[in-house]
């Protein structure tokens, strides 16, 4: 039976959509420029594939058809029909990868799969098109997990990706650790001759479309191949300590390094068409150098660094290095899809850059504060610091001087008390603190005898002062973990208690600020008395539950109206407590399939309604109206693999979910109209949304025309 519940608030109620609001800019890695309108350009990103149409002034997501997570590591468009355009890639839930290649043939408005004989295939690091026969093309593969490697290879299809094989005849990859093929590259006058640019094996070439291969040059990386268009025999190769050159179709080859530095070098190339003397290379970490001698000198051309300014690079893909694209109409333009900000644009040869991502949403947000006391005004803690907006997601801007670069932050809290002062917990290096709104900030980490430095930090809400904070693996060769209190701001620091493992989720009760629940992966801890005495809670974990490496426990929520009911959400799912963690019950209803590495990350309740909760599952958000009796999927617009935190702001009477690759999404209005547990009688509350409730807890959100009364 179905459910229909209408609100009288219009003519129309929009559906439950998640919108991106930025941070704009975020990880991104491949390029691909249209042949015949240099307008339009694809970008692949941890949010996802973007288009533009406007060389680079806007961008929106072109996603359709791929799956949450997809991250494009390559990209490849058909020469002679455009709109036909292949993604490589991977496809990431919890520790699960699949979805290695997609192909699109509408101009990224839809894409479907294309991986028949595919299946053994992690990742797909490289795409190359046979120009001559573009039904013909190449996949370089890696397999590699964990330090292991498996089946790493060339691949090929003759039929536009409809059926894949192997062609790895003569490529060593029994020997080879975290071997894959970063580069391919098919001679533009002889489509039978094919290069493969291999980490670990150097660089291999096949003169047989690809039956059979020799290795040409050894070396220790090979990450970028370009070939010159007019002269086939000129191969280049960007190798790790600078770009190499062969002027004999790959028999003998040189360095061409000078003025390039040998530090993170190099990988990533491209060739202008126009001017095969022309040449840019990407390094690890940013930067790009140009040589106009066919690689006899390089120079700078200006691209951040990040390897010079020590800006965290967002740990997404093996090769954290500048995408490069150029406009093959208009030489002078290029592309530059960098790890950490997004597109940089070049209309002069690369003598000056500017960044282009409006709608461009790629970034890493490990947490997510809202001011409460200034609506708009959203701190993004991020793989580049932290970020600042005034206007709602509308404009972002740095607000991270005095943070440290290389920062993981786990945990963002501003003061409920006053709106200025917000505290930031970064993994491995301790506690800062602002008490100017974001503009600088400064090292509180307490000086203790601790190995690791506290990740995750919480204010009391009645008592800005007192705050808590998780410290990870103290002393010892194992794991071992202090919780730390403060009562003065962060001045002064004492210990609260010890624990066997780091610290995976922390939170306060509003309600009384005196109890406090830690959890650190397997285990939940409670103080009643402010931190004086805390006492174990066991967690009922299910009979045949058995993974060492799982965390049942990763992130815990207090009702905000009732401080003895407690959620607790992990790879088992979602427990509750309604004595004050005495007693737990698993509510999974409508959750959907649960495995070891795919769980529960982040738990938001309504502070208007307890009834209402939000929970995300890998790159899904589900929603509860019966206080978590049920769940139904409110997924409509997200296009991540995973949120990690909520933040629910009742002014602005908003969703804000942090996402791991896609930036923040928002919600407004969040539905708040239900049917109470004895399905007779009607409770209204402030909404402006419609859903469809079924009895087993799933829900579809859609539009629907409004009248007044109930059903």
């Amino acid at each position: 039976m179905t459910l229909l519940i209408l609100v009288a608030t219009g003519a129309w109620a929009e559906t439950d959509v998640w919108t991106s609001i930025g941070p704009f800019g975020g990880s991104a890695r491949a390029l691909a420029i249209s042949p015949r309108n240099s307008s339009v350009v694809y970008v692949g990103t941890t949010g996802g594939i973007f288009k533009t149409t406007d060389g680079g002034a806007s961008w929106r997501l072109s996603n359709s058809g791929l799956p949450p997570g997809f991250i494009a590591r390559c990209l490849a468009i058909d020469p002679q029909t455009p709109d036909t355009i292949y993604a490589g890639g991977s496809g990431k839930s919890g520790w699960t990868w699949n979805d290695r290649v997609f192909k699109s043939t509408d101009g990224g408005a839809t894409w479907k799969g294309a991986n028949s004989g595919l299946e053994d295939v992690i990742f797909v690091e490289s795409l190359a098109i046979d120009p001559q026969n573009p039904g013909r093309v190449y996949a370089g593969t890696s397999a590699c997990v964990l330090g292991a490697c498996y089946n790493a290879a060339v691949f090929k299809t003759t039929d536009g990706g409809t059926s894949w094989s192997g062609v790895s005849s003569g490529l060593p990859w029994a020997a080879q650790t975290f071997a894959l093929i970063g580069a391919l590259a098919v001679d533009p006058q002889d489509s039978s001759t094919i290069y493969a640019g291999a980490r670990g094996g150097g660089v291999f070439k096949s003169s047989d479309g690809g039956r059979s291969w020799n290795q040409v040059r050894a070396a220790p990386v090979a990450a970028g191949l370009v070939i010159d268009p007019v002269n086939p025999n000129t191969i280049y190769a960007a190798i790790a300590n600078g770009v190499a050159k062969s002027v004999d179709g790959g028999a003998t080859w040189d360095a061409t390094n000078t003025g390039l530095p040998a530090a993170n070098c190099c990988a990533s190339l491209a060739l202008d068409p126009q001017n095969t003397n022309t040449l840019y290379v990407g390094f690890y970490y940013g930067g790009v150098f140009k040589s106009v001698d066919g690689g006899l000198s390089w120079a700078d051309t200006g691209l951040p660094r990040w390897d010079e300014t020590h800006i965290a690079v967002p740990v997404d893909s093996e090769n954290p290095s500048p995408g490069l694209a150029i406009d093959p109409q208009q030489s002078g333009t290029i592309y530059a899809a960098t790890p950490g900000s997004g597109i940089f644009k070049s209309t002069d040869g690369a003598r000056n850059w500017t960044a282009v991502n409006s709608g461009l949403s790629a970034t890493s947000v490990m947490s997510v504060a809202v001011d409460a006391r200034n609506a708009g005004t959203i701190y993004a803690a991020t793989g580049v610091g932290v970020l600042k907006t005034t206007d709602g997601g509308a404009s972002w801007s740095a607000a991270g001087s005095g943070l440290p670069g290389s920062s993981f932050i786990r945990s963002l809290v501003i003061d409920p008390l006053n709106s200025e002062t917000i505290y930031a917990g970064i993994a491995g290096l301790g506690m800062f603190k602002s008490t100017d709104g974001g503009a600088s900030w400064s090292g509180i980490s307490p000086a203790l005898d601790v190995r690791g430095y506290p990740g995750l930090v919480t204010v009391d809400p009645r008592n800005s002062g007192v705050l808590y904070a998780g410290d990870f693996e103290r002393g010892g060769p194992g794991f071992s973990a202090d919780m730390l209190k403060s009562t003065d701001g962060g001045v002064t620091w004492t210990s609260s208690g010890s624990f066997g493992n780091w610290f995976t989720a922390l939170v306060i009760d509003p309600q009384n600020p005196n109890n406090v629940y830690a959890g650190d992966g397997w285990q939940i801890y409670k103080t009643a008395d402010g931190g004086d005495n805390w006492s174990d809670i066991d967690v009922p974990l299910p009979a045949d539950y058995d993974c060492d490496e799982c965390t049942p426990i990763s992130t815990l929520a207090i009702d905000p109206r009732d401080s003895n009911t407690v959620y607790s959400g992990g790879s088992i799912g979602i427990l509750k407590s309604t004595d004050g963690g005495s007693n737990w019950r698993l509510m999974n209803s409508g959750l959907g399939t649960l495995s070891d590495w795919i769980g529960v990350a982040a738990i938001g309740i309504d502070p208007r309604d307890s009834n209402i909760l939000y929970a995300t599952i890998s790159g899904k958000i589900f929603k509860s109206t019966d206080g978590a009796e049920s769940w139904c999927e409110a997924v409509s617009g997200l296009t991540v693999t995973s949120v990690g935190s909520f933040v629910i702001d009742v002014a602005t009477d908003t969703v804000y979910a942090a996402s791991d690759g896609g930036g923040i999404f928002a919600i407004t209005a969040p539905s708040t109209l239900r049917m109470s547990s004895n399905s007779s009688v009607w409770a209204r509350l402030p909404t402006r949304q419609v859903h469809e409730f079924s009895r087993d807890g799933h829900c579809t959100p859609y539009r629907f025309p409004i009248t007044a009364g109930k059903p």
